[in-house]
């Protein structure tokens, strides 16, 4: 069975001071922060103890003004620094700063409680009998004012009649419920617009992301397109100029042929006409010898 709880309460939000102001409806709202309690369970005294003292010591905050050069503490007037109470033997249950209360509760008396119904009855019947017991007899006059307050009041509880405080009050529910509506609407409405505005922006920045990015699609596909033409006009290029130089070299290759051609057809008629002369009978002129005298006549 638990014995003892250590019980930590914060306060983180509660000093922040911002509100919104609705104009319209004249009201302020302001942002709060609740912050549940941890609770720490143990069944030993001394082990509870022992957590709640560490506990504290770091949860405690010293405030500069205190802290001497020697790692000494020495509290001065309107310091920040947690605040211990201690129980009849000297030890710490409770502690307590700015931020945080720490509570060290251990086990009492149970108390029994009757229902809550019980105790409103209990509460009108006491109210009942004091007013009876100050008021032992009734005149006649306080007796015909109760009977004509009684019937009013069953009037008004078996009619729909309605007192002017009644009125008053549901004009006031009715003010609270309109500035409620009212203010959920403008808090609807912000909403809708923060929204909305993420959205637009969402939305421009996909359409310029999408534009960035078909522009960059456009100029690579224009790039390749014209690194295509410039590779085809250059290979047709080539492949003319190859077919070119194949062909000069095929026209001086022919060329060179013919005239090696007539040259060895020059080079064998030369050769034919040598053998033919050289097979040729050499003709012998004779001189014909004419005498002395008929030479000088």
């Amino acid at each position: 069975m638990i014995k003892y709880i250590i019980l930590h309460n914060t306060h983180n939000g509660c000093y922040d001071f911002q509100y919104y102001e609705d104009e319209k409806a004249r009201l302020r709202l302001t942002s709060i922060t609740i912050n549940p309690p941890k609770i720490f369970l143990f069944n030993d005294r001394e082990a509870a103890q022992d957590f709640f003292e560490e506990y504290i010591n770091d949860v405690d905050v010293i405030d500069p003004k205190c802290k001497k050069d020697n790692d000494d503490v020495e509290h001065v007037n309107h310091c920040t620094c947690g605040i211990i109470e201690l129980d009849d033997d000297e030890n710490p249950i409770l502690f307590y700063n700015k931020r945080n209360q720490i509570f060290l509760l251990e086990q009492g008396t149970q108390v029994f409680m009757p229902p809550q119904e019980l105790k409103n009855d209990v509460k009108n019947m006491n109210l009942t009998n004091k007013l009876i017991r100050k008021c032992k007899s009734l005149s006649r006059e306080q007796r015909k004012r109760y009977i004509e307050l009684g019937k009013y009041c069953e009037d008004c509880s078996a009619g729909d009649f309605m007192t002017d405080s009644d009125i008053e009050e549901e004009k006031i529910k009715e003010d609270k419920k309109r500035r409620e509506e009212s203010m959920k609407l403008e808090y609807d409405k912000r909403v809708f617009e923060d929204e909305k505005r993420k959205f637009d922006d969402e939305k421009r920045r996909f359409d310029e992301t999408a534009k960035l990015k078909a522009e960059a699609e456009a100029k690579a596909k224009a790039k390749a397109e014209i690194e295509e033409k410039i590779r085809v006009e250059a290979e047709a290029k080539a492949k003319a100029e190859a077919e070119a130089k194949v062909k000069v070299e095929a026209e001086a290759k022919a060329k060179a042929e013919a005239e090696a051609k007539v040259k060895a057809e020059a080079e064998a008629k030369v050769k034919a006409e040598a053998e033919a002369k050289e097979k040729k009978p050499r003709k012998v002129r004779v001189k014909k010898a004419v005498p002395i005298e008929e030479k000088k006549e």
